[in-house]
């Protein structure tokens, strides 16, 4: 996903400098770089010192610092990359006395560009241990974690610097077997890592072997899997899938398996229970959060050690909808495996209640496709209602089809609510419908923050709130849709999107049509919307309240009121509106109103027009001594030449061959165009 690149707004406040030091400082001018500004000024006769003060824009704590004349630049460092700044300056003079504080300017610090970095070769492989067998060695290395590795190759032979024979390990792996060996006779090892680049580690260190006639370690031939359901332990088949967090017993047939003294399933420590030389059980719990994938069973005695690859298969907590799976929700008769549902992708439970009631933190419940509703527990919504997914559990579809996957709710008038998590979660490539809540994440105190959630490919469509989010740590939605969502429009309300509560948020790539209120933002939720499209909404195509936005390369068109609604009490907010077009509303382009002291609102080029009453509406209270800041934006196809537009008594209106361009409703508000 890119990151936005805010472009720099820079007002240059110009004054008449004076001979007299008594004048401020003139052409203050600001260039910001990486968490740092360069400022610049005109410098003053018979000054002592200059004093820069600065604040980052929705904050009251301001910073000083003082720097001795003669001087006409100077560095403000330590700033936040992607926070607005404003900026001021004085002077004093060599008797003592200081100007008054010129007019502020803005800058944005942001962070380079950085260029892809090139491709690296895999670190050298560590680790690399040798364990002799009857006939074969057992070599064991360290797994680096790269995701990019394909290979490795297993160099060997009986000299040292002569290894001549080789043998190809697909990654990830941590273990190999070198067999038909000859017992007696001395082998060394070393291994060389390749990634997807053909880039070559170098070689790991040089590691011996010598296999032997006599068996040293324990030795597996064959392997039975059981996993706990609440009719006891269920025989897999044939099958060795396990779910994250399930309870396991494997039953081993073999050799010296009344020796073991430590066996392990991947980074899992089983426990060994009472054996025989030829058959031994362990058992263990798979954590939750487990990585899914094959995992080898390693058994250990006083003299050596055997390992089998691929000995189980960890999967994500599956269930289907599609009766050609055979999913079930029990395991009544587990000498009737195939109706016993297991939650793995070829034993899968019936519903997503079921799945979700064994999951836990970092575990994934994966749905094939089909309609979720029939046996789910969807939670009432009176009130908060209890979650229904813990936390730390992500719910995803299996393809990026996302309309192959439904959760199927009453509907949107029954009160109940779809998924409703405990804190942090995730959804993914499915759709919600009928629910009151569709997706819920809201804290059940003012003073507490629940964890983040992510939606990424998601629709939510014919839902009282498509997505409702109080109180978290962060919102991020990616590529989704809320369609629909919203009761009658009049009386009920309803959203695409709700977010409130102090949540910072980032929508990206989404679509937001035909809901009541396309998005709702409340009670001091700040955050980025990027390439979002918000239209044809009965209402606002965003409503915003006592919030900061920053809103880019985006389209607000086709609502029933405004495309943006920007309303403040007393406070520092900010509006910030970049590259996006507003247009075709059935009321304004954008209405700000409230009191909005010390706001920040700035239309950069962006293009308002086609909005049915006025493109650009100032409704604030009177004297609120903001400036709206209009740079290079287009209204009705035109962008304003440089200047000011202050209201006289009677208010402010501009209307050119009968469009209605802006109106400043009340005494003492402005709007300056184009000015640096």
């Amino acid at each position: 996903m890119k990151r936005l690149i805010f472009y720099l707004l820079v007002l240059t406040l110009s004054a008449c400098q004076q001979a007299s030091p008594a004048a401020s400082p003139a052409d203050l001018k600001a260039l910001a770089g990486d968490t740092l500004v360069t400022v610049s000024w005109t410098e003053l006769k018979g000054v002592k010192a200059y004093l820069l003060s600065w604040h980052a824009s929705g904050s009251q704590v301001i910073k000083t610092k003082t720097v001795t004349a003669p001087a006409s630049s100077a560095i403000i460092d330590g700033l936040s990359n992607g926070t607005v700044y404003l900026i001021k300056i004085a002077a004093e003079a060599q008797g003592g006395a200081q100007t008054a504080w010129s007019k502020e300017v803005l800058a944005l610090p942001s962070a380079p560009s950085n260029p892809a970095p090139k491709p690296k070769a895999p670190t050298q492989p560590s680790g690399l241990s040798a364990a002799a067998q009857d006939g074969q060695v057992s070599l064991t290395w360290l797994d680096p974690k790269d995701p990019n590795l394909l290979t490795y190759a297993v160099s060997f032979g009986v000299v040292s610097d002569n290894l001549s024979e080789l043998k190809t390990i697909e990654a990830p792996a941590s273990s190999a077997i070198i067999d038909g060996l000859v017992n007696g006779s001395t082998y060394f090892f070393a291994i060389e890592a390749t990634n997807s680049s053909s880039l070559k580690s170098a070689r790991s260190v040089i590691v011996s072997a010598t296999p032997q006639a006599v068996p040293m370690a324990p030795k597996i031939t064959d392997l039975k899997i059981d996993v706990m359901t609440e009719s006891g332990y269920a025989d897999l088949g044939l099958s060795n899938q396990v779910r994250q967090g399930a309870d396991i017993r494997l039953r081993l047939t073999g050799s010296r398996l009344d020796s073991l003294t430590a066996a392990r399933l991947g980074g899992i420590t089983l426990t060994i229970g009472f054996g025989e030389d030829t058959q031994v059980s362990l058992s263990g719990v798979i954590p939750h959060g487990s990585s899914p994938g094959l995992q080898t069973l390693i058994l250990e005695n006083a003299i050596g050690s055997f390992s089998l690859a691929d000995a189980l298969e960890i999967t994500k907590i599956s269930s289907s909808a599609n009766a050609l799976f055979n999913p079930s929700d029990s395991c009544f008769d587990p000498s009737q495996p195939k109706f016993c549902g297991l939650g793995t992708p070829n034993r899968p439970f019936r519903t997503l209640s079921k799945a979700v009631s064994l999951a836990g933190t970092g575990d994934t419940v994966l749905l094939t496709a089909g309609t979720y509703s029939a046996g789910e527990t969807w939670p009432l919504s009176s009130g908060i209602p209890s979650p229904n997914i813990p936390v730390g559990v992500s719910i995803e579809g299996q393809t990026s089809d996302r309309n192959t996957v439904i959760l199927q709710g009453p509907g949107k008038t029954s009160g109940y609510s779809g998924l409703v998590f405990a804190g942090d979660g995730a959804v993914k490539n499915l759709s919600l419908r009928g629910f009151k809540y569709a997706m819920i994440l809201r804290r059940g105190s003012q003073t507490t923050r629940l964890g983040s959630l992510a939606i990424d490919n998601v629709e939510s469509d014919n839902n009282f709130d498509g997505l409702h989010v109080w109180g978290a740590v962060r919102l991020d939605v990616t590529n989704s849709a809320f369609i629909g969502n919203g009761d009658d429009g009049v009386v009920n309300g309803g959203s695409g999107i709700y977010v409130a509560g102090s949540t910072p948020f980032v929508f990206q790539q989404s679509n937001v049509e035909g809901n009541v209120y396309g998005i709702y933002v409340d009670w001091d939720a700040n955050g980025n919307l990027m390439n979002v499209t918000s239209k044809d909404n009965i209402r606002d195509g965003i409503f915003s309240n006592r919030s900061q936005l920053v809103i880019s390369n985006s389209t607000l068109s086709g609502n029933g009121f405004s495309g943006l609604f920007f309303a403040m009490p007393a406070g520092e907010y900010s509006l910030f509106i970049d590259k996006s077009t507003i247009t075709g509303n059935k009321y304004q382009g954008v209405h700000l109103k409230g009191i909005m002291k010390n706001l920040l609102v700035t239309l950069f080029n962006s293009s308002l027009s086609g909005n049915a009453q006025w493109q650009l509406f100032d409704e604030r209270n009177a004297s609120t001594g903001t400036t709206i800041y209009s740079l290079f934006t287009s209204y009705e196809g035109t962008v304003p030449a440089t200047g000011t537009l202050t209201s006289g008594n009677g208010g402010y209106e501009s209307v050119i061959n009968s469009k209605k361009l802006f109106r400043i409703q009340n005494v003492g508000n402005s709007i300056e165009f184009n000015a640096f």
